[in-house]
This record gives structure tokens, sequence and C-alpha cells, in this order.
């Protein structure tokens, strides 16, 4: 049900552009604090939603599927019930790759996107390591089951003619980041259009660990972008009191 998903509205909440900020496994919305007290003035422009995904902080479980394409519908009924048509997406981690297939699965509802260290490409058991990129308290053996159906769809199909920019994020892998070079070239023979940038002195949290570049970096990739007409005011006073 939309109204079980928790989520926190920051920015401008009577701006016609949508934020939603999706984190990984095992964390939560707060995650996203530290990123949003950072933004500039086209972060703070904007209206900022960080919400709890299925399992996370004050969101219920909802169940044993956890595959990327139902946290993706979950996404999608929470607009609906907002009134929301459009949103840009960042998503770290498993956020990353819920935003890639609710892109799959609908495009028209993507402003834009920013994949933070994760690669669409289905992946080998043995390469989603719990341990490795689990945050908070989230037990191994939901963290563990949550990748393994995550990791093992492919989600590459909004990539080749994605009708919205895509950015791309990654750490260093020796610091424990998971989006390679060589993932890097696979992407880039899907769609030579999209855009990549490396933290070479971040893991996987390169968010928390390099906020301020993060950042920045967001916010020129938002900078790029055509900028969408302002609300009517019957479409404002709607989405506030749905928001209460």
């Amino acid at each position: 049900s939309p109204n079980q998903i928790s989520f926190l509205v920051q920015g401008d909440e009577a701006s016609p552009e949508t934020v939603l900020f999706l984190h990984g496994v095992g964390s939560r919305k707060e995650t996203w604090n530290s990123v949003v007290r950072a933004l500039g003035p086209i972060g703070r422009s904007r209206r900022l939603v960080s919400m709890d995904s299925r399992g996370h902080g004050q969101t219920p479980l909802n169940g044993v599927d956890q595959r990327p394409w139902l946290h993706a519908v979950d996404l999608k009924n929470w607009m609906d019930a907002q009134g929301l048509q459009t949103a840009h997406f960042v998503g770290h981690s498993l956020g990353g790759r819920v935003a890639l297939a609710f892109a799959a699965l609908f495009p028209e509802r993507v402003r834009s996107l920013v994949v933070v260290d994760i690669a669409p490409f289905k992946s080998r058991r043995d390469e989603a390591n719990a341990e490795k990129i689990r945050e908070g308290t989230l037990s191994m053996e939901l963290a563990d089951d949550m990748i393994v159906q995550s990791w093992g769809e492919d989600l590459t199909g909004s990539i080749p003619r994605a009708p919205f920019p895509i950015l791309f994020m990654s750490g260093n892998t020796e610091l424990g980041a998971i989006l390679t070079s060589k993932h890097q070239s696979r992407l880039l023979e899907l769609n030579p259009q999209l855009k990549f940038s490396h933290f070479q002195n971040a893991g996987h949290g390169l968010y928390k660990e390099q906020c301020e570049r993060f950042v920045a970096e967001i916010e020129e990739f938002w900078g790029q972008l055509p900028q969408p007409r302002p609300l009517p005011w019957y479409l404002r006073c709607s989405r506030w009191f749905i928001g209460r």
C-alpha cells in the first residue's frame, strides 16, 4: 500500500521538480540528510523526498518477494497517491537498482536518473555480497535475500533508448566500490550518451564519504536539464493537502 511507505519531504514543497532519494540495503531515508543539507540553490529549489523502501526504516516488509520490480511498483503506486506524474531519481546501491527497474517499467515518469555505485547487469551469486554493502541493523539473512533477488535481475531495459539523461557515479573498487570500469564499458555499448563520474578516493558510500563533491556533481547534472513549467496554483494546493 502506498500509505505504508514512510517518507520525508524537504526543500521547496511547491516546486514542480521532485527528486526521489532511494537508499541501499539496510539503510533508511535519513541517510540522505547530509546530502540534502549540503545542496545549494539548484537542489534546495526542488521538492526533495527520501523514503524508506520495503523492509527498511518505518516501511513494513510487505512479503518475501524483494525483486526490484516490486519495489518499483511500490514507487509508482506512491507517486500515483501523491498526484506526482514525474520525478528525478537518485538511487544508491539497491536503491539504484530499484530506480533502474522503475525506469524500465515507467520511462515516461522519469525526468532524470542518478545511479550511485551499482550496475544494472545480472550478477552471479558470489558477486552479491551482503556483508560488503549492507548498512544499518538489517539482519544478514534478510540483506542477503534482498541482494540475491535484486542482483538476479537484468535491469538494462531502460538504458539503450532512454528518453531521459542518466548519470552513473562510481567509487574506487579497492575501497569497496562495486561499479567497475568493465561495467562502464558495457554500459557505453548500450548507450554512448550516458554520463559517468568517478570518485577515486571514495568507496561504495561515496555520497557520504565525499558529500560536497557528490552534491556538486548532481547539481551540475540537474543544472543542464531543461526547466519545467511552474505548477498551476491549484495543483500546488492539492499537493500541499495530499502531503499532510
